[in-house]
């Protein structure tokens, strides 16, 4: 359905996401560029903001924190993670409270 956002391969879902470090809180953002923006309440410090955006993505789609992988982007805040199967339901729902409709742009 968010084919755009996310894509699928063989063994799991890539999702591309870009992420605002030392927010107040971790909540999703919206999208921004076929990515899903992030906020993330943590510092880019010894991996920490990478740490948070793993257990807030666990949580989110009631994942284990092993089974959400950060594939790309250690350093970057653009990054590539990879999620089961088993989160398409969750991620769509996600994604479509951030939609927009272009028709009512006009």
């Amino acid at each position: 359905m968010y084919s755009t956002i996310y894509s699928l391969s063989n063994e799991y879902i890539k999702l591309p996401v870009v992420i605002k470090v030392q927010a107040k809180q971790s909540k999703v953002l919206g999208i921004i560029n076929g990515r899903l923006k992030i906020a993330i309440a943590a510092t880019p410090v010894d991996g920490k903001a990478n740490k948070e955006l793993i257990r807030f993505i666990s949580k989110l789609f009631d994942l284990t924190k092993q089974a959400v992988i950060l594939n790309q982007g250690v350093t970057s805040s653009f990054k590539l993670l990879y999620l089961p199967f088993k989160a398409q339901n969750k991620l769509d729902h996600v994604l479509s409270q951030f939609k927009i409709n272009i028709d009512n742009l006009e």
